[in-house]
């Protein structure tokens, strides 16, 4: 069993505070050769988790002064790595979750993990081929190129083993808390009665549209004027 990471026990701790007690670090499945980083058993179901971190040492500008950091990549990155951990557990919720000692890994702002999950963000507007003008109100920000939930390129769905991605966070000193981020391509969704508590969000797609679909009662205290109004 290897050591555990600061993520790693700061997810057990998150555990505890719902009531989750019943997990198991690095369960042995007879006949799998991975062994994804926990096993929570609740209420009659069975989850997998793999966790991942963000260290600010991982990181360094390529020159003093200025640089332009990549929203995407170092998340995408980590979509890619967990990939082989839930590849033998296709009949399971399978939840990455990230957490981050790195300020340049934003992973509390929509925009940014779902444009990881679904594609860069951006905007595209109509043209009136006859005219060679823009159609008025026409501009609608979506997602672009190189999602990895979602291949625009391909218009097929990708990683649909991954249920959701689970931002960890301190909402509060000594105060954690969770961003759920649904992947409404999986195959096993994430139940949404699942990391509910006072401190968490939950953003997924109703309708056509991708928004916030649940905040806890104690963050939204906190935060009565939102930066966004929970919807992308």
């Amino acid at each position: 069993m290897s050591e555990k990471t600061i993520s790693e026990r700061l997810f057990e701790e998150y555990l505890l505070s719902q009531g989750v007690y019943n997990f198991e670090f690095e369960r042995v499945w007879p006949g799998i050769p991975t062994r994804p980083d926990y096993t929570i058993e609740h209420n009659g179901a069975t989850y997998l988790f793999d966790v991942k971190e963000f260290k600010d040492e991982e990181f360094i500008p390529p020159c003093a002064g200025a640089f332009a950091v990549d929203r995407y990549t170092r998340i995408r990155e980590k979509i890619n790595k967990v990939r082989p951990q839930f590849k033998h557990f296709k009949d399971k919720p399978c939840c990455l979750v990230l957490y981050t000692l790195d300020p340049f890994v934003r992973l509390q702002e929509p925009f940014i993990v779902l444009g990881a999950m679904y594609g860069d963000l951006g905007f595209t507007s109509l043209w009136n081929r006859v005219t060679g003008s823009q159609v008025s109100d026409s501009t609608r920000r979506t997602f672009l190129k190189n999602g990895k939930m979602f291949r625009s390129e391909s218009r097929e769905p990708q990683n649909q083993t991954i249920s959701a991605l689970i931002t960890l966070r301190h909402v509060l000193k000594g105060v954690l808390g969770v961003i759920v981020w649904e992947n409404h391509f999986a195959r096993v969704p994430f139940p949404r009665t699942v990391f509910s508590g006072p401190y968490d969000e939950r953003w997924g797609k109703d309708g056509n549209q991708l928004k916030r679909l649940f905040i806890g009662e104690a963050l939204a205290n906190m935060h009565a004027s939102p930066q966004t109004n929970g919807r992308l």
